[in-house]
């Protein structure tokens, strides 16, 4: 499993839906944020092995319990002896709120994960991904070695015609392309 795989895997969950249709119908924030976590947790499933959790906001586990350690979605492959670290952790955040994004960046970080990620994007008629890209590198700065995908997102008015140009991939503190790659990924 590598950021690549996740990514490839979220695009091809958005393009799945009706959510191009939604958005550009001018589909708010509220009903914007299920969209993504559905697409995210879709992503996240299709990348680890059939039994493990994944648990997001409004989604509930086999036990009812929704987000874990406050975080949108995790998926978590749990060997018989119990209580591993999560393989995937992800913060989704579209507040336009610098200070927020970073707190989200910061609060995966605290996570022991083979794989994090922050899916970030701004409404603006303006260009966000630098801006974006600029508060969660001052966050990642504070972490070397610890690696972090962030997915951000351009969003506009325009009508959304390609996600893939919508959504674009950055790591963060990156040595190995291959980061997340073991045994337990299909």
């Amino acid at each position: 499993m590598t950021p690549d795989d996740l990514y490839e895997r979220f695009i091809d969950r958005l393009d799945a839906t009706d959510a191009r249709k939604r958005w550009n119908d001018g589909c708010g924030d509220a009903a914007w944020t299920p969209i993504m976590t559905n697409a995210l947790c879709g992503a996240v499933r299709d990348l680890l092995p059939k039994g493990a959790t994944i648990a997001a906001k409004d989604s509930r586990d086999e036990y009812g319990r929704s987000e874990y350690l406050s975080l949108d979605v995790i998926g978590l492959v749990d060997p018989p002896e119990g209580w591993a670290s999560p393989s995937i952790v992800i913060e989704h955040e579209n507040r336009r709120d610098e200070e927020k994004v970073k707190y989200c960046a910061w609060k995966l970080f605290c996570v022991r994960s083979e794989l994090r990620v922050l899916v970030a994007y701004f409404h603006s008629a303006k260009s966000s991904r630098p801006q974006l890209e600029k508060a969660v590198k001052e966050v990642a700065d504070r972490h070397p070695g610890l690696p972090l995908m962030l997915i951000s997102g351009e969003i506009n008015d325009e009508a959304v015609r390609n996600w893939r140009e919508t959504f674009r991939r950055k790591l963060f503190n990156v040595v190995n392309a291959s980061l997340g790659n073991d045994a337990r990924a299909r």
